[in-house]
């Protein structure tokens, strides 16, 4: 392979971890500072996606078209992704419980048909079009109900002989199309709505993203090549790169910035995560260090917990401490904490529910597969698979 290696890829999860701990800091900004405004971190979940993609495509694409066991893949992604956010659910129930229930302080999430959207987080389904209200439960995990949703959608999709590349662009554009038609020219929120009282704009955005991750995977070879071939050109584009992203994020918010989210979405996110594939790039080769590659692998921890853990933390730091003020040593602290937090529920219960549910429900021996590329990475195995967001 002439390409990036077909083999577990350390800087997307170092990508994806930075991408989740933006999303942390942006949600409790607070906690930095009163005025601090962080709110374009929002979009590390397109990024997310668009890494998902990749990893999705890499570890199972060939395997599926062989075998064609959606089952197997099914079991596999929940594997993955249930049980975490299982956990992240029941730690909100007890915290709402313990604040409304028995300090009387009052809930802390949202309580309307709260035995409803409780069902529906239990299914994973909190974000498919059967609820249009606020942000319910662990809200952060809307990106986790639109992510196995994609991958189903993929999947069915993958195995029916209806992916080609023309119909992957295809997907990407029409779900740009009517995100923009019906929602406008920001991504922002609403992703529990409807567009046409059908479409989920959540699930429009993960397609889109998603898809374009397959994209940047199935023309990995032709990225790698053109970086061997024009190494002046390469480093132009990996500073631009930078330079845009600075650039948009220091105008979010003004009139420049409008429709800029879709910049994000369809060029610069499938970019830096091309770059990031890419063997010997700067972005390849700073995502590489062991801090980055650590918090990489805590990735889906942070997003999840970070609610949680922003809780329990937010409860000591002013009724404990009595420390009511933002400050910079606060933000740190929660930081600080939630990485320790999720670097233990990683190791003590992420990675083995994962196996154990692998080990329970999936007990068939591996195919035989005739692709290389399968055989180098065999389904289920990925260690790159993101939450999403």
């Amino acid at each position: 392979m002439t390409g990036p290696s077909a083999s577990y890829m350390p800087s997307l999860d170092s990508l994806r971890g930075v991408a989740a701990l933006l999303v942390a800091a942006m949600h409790l900004s607070w906690f930095f500072s009163a005025t601090l405004d962080l709110h374009f971190g929002f979009l590390a979940v397109e990024l997310f996606f668009v890494i998902s993609g990749v990893v999705i495509a890499r570890s199972y694409e060939a395997a599926l078209v062989e075998s064609k066991d959606i089952g197997r893949f099914f079991i596999r992604r929940m594997a993955r992704l249930y049980p975490l956010h299982l956990l992240t659910l029941l730690m909100m129930l007890g915290l709402d419980v313990l604040f409304a229930g028995i300090l009387k302080t009052g809930h802390i999430v949202y309580t309307d048909q709260a035995l409803y959207t409780f069902s529906l987080n239990l299914l994973m389904l909190q974000c498919v079009g059967l609820w249009k209200g606020d942000q319910i439960w662990n809200f952060p995990s809307w990106s986790i109900s639109v992510e196995l949703a994609v991958n189903l959608i993929w999947a069915l999709l993958l195995v029916r002989g209806l992916y080609s590349i023309s119909m992957r662009w295809l997907i990407v554009y029409g779900c740009a199309l009517v995100l923009v038609t019906q929602k406008g020219l920001s991504l922002y929120g609403g992703f529990y709505e409807n567009s046409f009282g059908v479409l989920n704009n959540g699930i429009l955005r993960g397609m889109a993203g998603f898809t374009l991750g397959t994209l940047v995977w199935h023309y990995r070879e032709y990225l790698g090549a053109w970086t061997r071939e024009n190494p002046g050109l390469r480093a132009a584009a990996e500073l631009a790169l930078i330079g845009s992203f600075v650039g948009l994020a220091s105008l979010y918010g003004s009139a420049l910035y409008l429709g800029m989210d879709y910049v994000f979405m369809l060029v610069l996110f499938p970019l830096a995560v091309a770059f990031t594939m890419i063997p010997g790039t700067y972005w390849q080769k700073t995502l590489d260090l062991a801090p980055l590659r650590f918090l990489g692998q805590l990735s889906y921890s942070v997003y999840l917990l970070h609610m949680p853990v922003s809780v329990v933390f937010g409860v000591v730091w002013v009724f404990g401490l009595g420390l009511r003020e933002p400050s910079s040593i606060k933000g740190l602290s929660y930081l600080a904490v939630l990485i320790m937090t999720s670097a233990v529920v990683y190791h003590w219960f992420e990675l083995p529910a994962r196996r154990w549910i692998v080990q329970r429900f999936d007990k068939r021996p591996e195919p035989e597969l005739k692709s290389a590329q399968s055989a180098a990475q065999p389904a289920g195995l990925e260690r790159n698979a993101v939450p999403a967001t």
